[in-house]
């Protein structure tokens, strides 16, 4: 057995807080307060699809591929930098150091 005092339920009070667990468990910034963000990756999304494109014809081609899939490709990277962009710097509590 342990010589350690016994918790007493003063001291898991603040532990059943669950407006103290939330401000903890909510991170201070979200990409999603951004205005611009969302709309962002919508617009990215839209312009990936090639549903814009004339079906049937294969279109223009460069590179051996056709546009469609170089603008597919392109809105996927810029996607994923945007979605990159959002995890680095628009996601954090306000109390961590850098």
């Amino acid at each position: 057995m342990s010589n350690e005092p016994t918790p007493t339920s003063k001291e898991y009070a603040r532990e059943r807080d669950m407006d103290a667990f939330w401000a903890a468990a909510v991170p201070a910034r979200e990409p999603i307060n951004k205005r611009w963000y969302i709309p962002a990756a919508l617009l990215l999304m839209l312009i990936g699809t090639p549903w814009m494109w004339p079906s049937g014809k294969e279109g223009p081609v460069f590179a051996g591929l056709p546009v469609w899939v170089w603008v597919t490709i392109g809105a996927t990277f810029c996607l994923s930098a945007l979605t990159a962009f959002g995890a680095i710097r628009l996601w954090g509590d306000d109390d961590e150091a850098e």
